[in-house]
C-alpha cells in the first residue's frame, strides 16, 4: 500500500539503459480527486511520470518542467488495473506506457534521456490524501516487453511475386488498417521481405511509404527460404509516430540497387 510513502525497487541490471517495468494497482479508497502517484527513475537525471489525481499522466525532467501531457488516463476505484511502463535512454531515447496492454503514451526524445536506469520508485499522493492506493505484482525486465503488443498484418496490392531488375522499383498499395482506437497509437511499421536473388549486382533493397523511410535491407541471398525485415518507429517526413493516415491507402515502395 502507498499513501504518502514509497516503494523503491533496485533489483536492476548494471548499466540498464532499457527497462520494461509492469504493476497492478487499485485505488482502494474513495475520493474524488481520484489518486496521484510518480513513478521515478534514477540517476537523477531521468524524466519521471506523474500520474495526477485528475486522471492526466506527465512526463517531466528531472528539473520538473513538463515534456509531455497526456489526459486520457482515468483515475481508478474498487478495479485493479495493470499499469506497464517503457523506458530506454540514448540516442532512441523514449518513455511509452500501457494501461491493461492497450498502449496510453509514447513519447520519445533523445536529448532527454541520457542516463542509466538504477533504481524504480513509486512515491505516493499528495499530504493527506484519503484515496491509498495499492500496488502488487511488480516486473521488471531488460529484454522485450511483458504485456501484450497487437500486430496487425495488413494488404498489398499487387500480392503477387515480381521480378525486379537492376535498380527498379515496385509499389504496392495499402489496405486494411482500421480506424478502431487501438490502432491510433502506432509504435512502428515494418517491412518482410523473402527474396530470391538472380542477379549478384542487386545487393540491397530500400523500402519506403509515401517517400519516408522505412528501412534498407540485404536482398542478396539466393536460397529463397531468407526473411528480411525493415522496419521504422517513427515517420521519416514528420519526425513524428505513424499514424494510420501515413499508411491507409498510400503506397510503400521499393528500390532495389543496381551495378555501381
Amino acid at each position: 500500500r502507498i499513501n504518502d510513502s514509497y516503494i523503491r525497487l533496485t533489483a536492476l541490471p548494471e548499466n540498464c539503459t532499457e527497462l520494461w517495468f509492469s504493476f497492478d494497482m487499485t485505488q482502494a479508497g474513495r475520493n474524488d480527486l481520484g489518486a496521484e502517484f510518480t513513478v521515478k527513475f534514477s540517476d537523477n537525471t531521468l524524466p519521471y511520470i506523474h500520474f495526477d489525481k485528475s486522471g492526466a499522466v506527465a512526463i517531466c525532467s528531472s528539473s520538473g518542467a513538463v515534456l509531455y501531457a497526456e489526459t486520457t488516463v482515468q483515475p481508478w476505484y474498487g478495479v485493479n488495473k495493470n499499469i506497464e511502463i517503457h523506458i530506454k535512454t540514448g540516442e532512441n531515447g523514449r518513455i511509452d506506457i500501457w494501461k491493461d496492454t492497450k498502449l496510453n503514451t509514447s513519447y520519445r526524445s533523445p536529448s532527454d534521456f541520457n542516463g542509466t536506469i538504477n533504481m524504480v520508485e513509486i512515491c505516493g499522493g499528495v499530504q493527506g490524501q484519503v484515496a491509498a492506493l495499492y500496488f502488487a505484482h511488480f516486473i521488471l525486465q531488460d529484454t522485450r516487453r511483458i504485456g501484450l503488443e497487437k500486430f496487425k498484418k495488413l494488404t498489398i496490392n499487387p500480392d503477387t511475386e515480381q521480378n525486379m531488375p537492376q535498380g527498379s522499383t515496385t509499389t504496392y498499395n495499402l489496405s486494411g488498417l482500421s480506424d478502431a482506437t487501438e490502432f491510433s497509437d502506432i509504435t512502428s511499421v515494418c517491412a518482410i521481405l523473402q527474396a530470391t536473388s538472380r542477379d549478384a549486382n542487386i545487393s540491397t533493397g530500400t523500402f519506403s511509404i509515401e517517400g519516408a523511410d522505412v528501412g534498407t535491407i540485404d536482398v542478396s541471398d539466393s536460397s529463397g527460404r531468407d526473411y528480411e525485415i525493415a522496419h521504422a518507429e517513427t515517420n521519416s517526413l514528420t519526425g513524428k509516430p505513424w499514424t494510420r493516415d501515413n499508411i491507409e491507402g498510400k503506397t510503400l515502395s521499393f528500390k532495389v540497387n543496381g551495378a555501381s
